[in-house]
């Protein structure tokens, strides 16, 4: 299968053309492609991370999404015509396919049957990467993918806002800024320069439940390059001087949140949510407290969590097991010894008896938002939290789910809707967000409210379940082809949970019923206990 799709443009039309004269084509819309280069940069897991068609509306701006292409494949005589976003309608019929299928066809109508009808069941493959302990604590985790000269170099710590202490609040975002400055062997700058100039890319982020750091590179680089990357980690020098001037930019960039309409409605919502709990506050933290902070203390917080016990190094691509498990040794080794360290803030899991809103009015917001949120079960009810996924799908993923069909096509009452779970290791987060007119959202929050009780109340038909289940199947199957995008999947379910239980999801999905689903939306997503924010235009 021959494919040619634009790379970095979410506005770029899907064009795939498969070989012997059968030819698939997208033309006139603003549609991404849901091939691995788009896809990389909007990636559906690690669970959590936006859905495509909500971030494309975000960055976009655009209205229109759907392409009913027909799709003509001979095998036999099976003609199947499909809607191109979302796989739905027309093929809701057609049987699951059992591991193993389409062994003995050619290779590019496999790659259509994985497009359009959804992948196999993950039961019976054994998990495709090597999982490493090493002497001393630190897990590697490593795939060869031959077919790519590229390496993707991935490290992940459980060193996330959650391990503060509640007067360190932000000082592991902080730290992720101070890390690439530099050890006392590697001067300010060597690092960047060493990936640039071999054409590699390096970046890192933090949340509430970890940090990472991660370098793309040419495989054949890797060995010069890793060993830049392990000495920051394990021996940032964090000097004084560099800490005085970047914490200048981190305040700029609390500034800049804080500017930011969408940002403080989360935050709010956040706090309604999680209240007492580390979840509820900012990663970046606060400008009080970080102006209080000092390189001694960072220190300590940096030895006490950059640990080998803490640490996952995830490298996948065009590098073969046994040069990659020396070259880690050596690289991530004289870790110093931990200090004592102020123990993080409480984390106990919050709840609430009965509805909870808030309503703010905000400068340069252009539109009315409304987000109604609910408390999720964390990462050791991982079966849960799928079915949970499952339920923004048929609500509020799609053209044809609930929710958007109704408010937004039939009614009109909101330009947007979505829904979405956010999986975390403590507690999670089950979201319905609304663009409407200020006017709307009271009626808007009562309709969805009473949604809610039908999902709970009445059978969720087969159809709209295995909808919503290929759904999620083919964002999973299209989020884990590249090698940076299987570095991030293992090393965030390395991190929070078990590395070899991403392999779950699929499997997890299809096997939900209607009635499953019914009794999750009745414990979890009642309207009897929710939290409500709403943001007006000052």
């Amino acid at each position: 299968m021959e494919s040619h799709y634009g790379v970095g443009d979410y506005q770029q039309c899907l064009s795939i053309y498969v070989s012997s004269e059968r030819e698939l084509s997208c033309i006139g819309g603003s549609r991404p492609s849901l091939y691995s280069e788009t896809l990389s940069q909007m990636p559906r897991h690690p669970p959590g991370s936006p859905r495509s068609e909500t971030e494309v509306r975000r960055r976009c701006g655009e209205t229109l999404y759907f392409f009913d292409i027909p799709l003509s494949v001979w095998m036999g005589e099976l003609f199947l015509k499909c809607d191109l976003a979302y796989l739905s309608a027309s093929i809701d019929n057609i049987a699951r396919p059992t591991a193993g299928y389409g062994d003995g066809l050619p290779a590019w109508l496999r790659d259509c049957l994985v497009f359009f009808v959804g992948p196999a069941p993950l039961n019976s493959v054994d998990f495709p990467a090597s999982v490493i302990r090493l002497e001393n604590g630190l897990t590697l985790i490593h795939q060869e993918i031959a077919a790519t000269p590229v390496v993707v170099a991935d490290v992940w710590v459980r060193a996330g806002a959650i391990t503060e202490p509640a007067e360190w609040a932000g000082m592991a975002h902080f730290l992720e800024h101070m890390i690439f400055k530099g050890t006392d062997q590697l001067p300010p700058g060597v690092f960047d320069y060493a990936i640039e100039t071999q054409g590699g890319m390096t970046n890192a982020a933090t949340s509430h439940d970890y940090a990472h750091f991660y370098i793309t590179i040419a495989a054949d680089m890797l060995p010069q390059t890793l060993p830049y990357l392990a000495d920051l980690l394990l021996h940032a020098a964090i000097p004084a001087d560099e800490f005085g001037r970047e914490r200048q930019v981190v305040l700029e960039e609390i500034l800049q949140a804080q500017d930011d309409p969408d940002w403080l409605g989360y935050q709010a919502m956040s706090e309604l949510v999680y209240q007492d709990h580390p979840y509820g506050r900012p990663v970046l933290g606060t400008a009080e407290i970080l102006q209080q902070r000092s390189p001694e203390e960072m220190r300590c917080f940096h030895q006490a969590h950059y640990q080998p016990d803490q640490m996952t190094v995830v490298i996948t691509g065009g590098i073969p097991l046994e040069p990659t498990v020396e070259l880690v040794k050596h690289a991530f080794r004289g870790f110093a010894p931990p200090p004592p360290c102020p123990p993080a803030a409480s984390s106990r899991v919050p709840s609430f008896p009965g509805v909870r809103r808030e309503i703010l009015h905000l400068p340069r917001l252009e539109q009315s938002r409304l987000t109604m949120a609910w408390i999720g079960p964390g990462i050791g009810q991982l079966e849960t939290a799928y079915g949970l996924d499952l339920l923004a799908a048929i609500l509020a993923e799609g053209r044809s789910s609930r929710l958007v069909r109704e408010l937004r096509e039939d009614r009109q009452l909101v330009q947007d809707i979505g829904a979405g779970f956010s999986l975390q290791r403590e507690c999670s987060l089950f979201t319905i967000q609304a663009w409407l007119e200020g006017d709307d959202v009271d009626r808007v929050e009562a309709i969805v409210c009473d949604r809610l009780s039908e999902l709970a109340a009445k059978p969720i038909s087969d159809a709209e379940l295995s909808r919503a289940q290929r759904l999620l199947c083919n964002d999973y199957a299209f989020s884990t082809e590249a090698p940076g995008q299987l570095a991030g999947l293992y090393g965030y379910y390395g991190t929070i949970a078990a590395v070899d239980q991403c392999l779950s999801y699929v499997p997890t999905l299809q096997g939900y019923t209607g009635d499953r689903l019914r009794s999750l939306a009745d414990q979890y997503l009642t309207p009897l206990r929710y939290v409500s924010t709403i943001l007006h235009p000052a």
